[in-house]
């Protein structure tokens, strides 16, 4: 399967920082998005898969900068959050 990398993110993150407790807000009704969160050392922290364009994310992290990737259809989003 060919995906296509969205350089212009199409989805929300919120709060951002944060406590390790954040809402995805997916744009145009993406549904079944695939979620990945990785830590600053490339190592995956976090997975889960949104049935509805808003995901609840409850995790329990150390401080620092992570990374969301957001796969929805053929498309793949990414985007940075600060956990605090």
């Amino acid at each position: 399967m060919l995906l296509k990398f969205i350089a212009e993110n199409n989805f929300t993150v919120y709060l951002n920082p944060n406590n390790g407790s954040f809402d995805i807000q997916l744009a145009n009704n993406q549904t079944n998005s695939k979620v990945r969160i990785f830590n600053s050392n490339g190592q995956l922290v976090y997975e889960t898969t949104g049935k509805t364009n808003k995901i609840s994310v409850k995790m329990t992290a150390a401080k620092g900068i992570y990374l969301i990737e957001v796969v929805s259809g053929k498309e793949v989003m990414k985007k940075n959050i600060v956990i605090k």
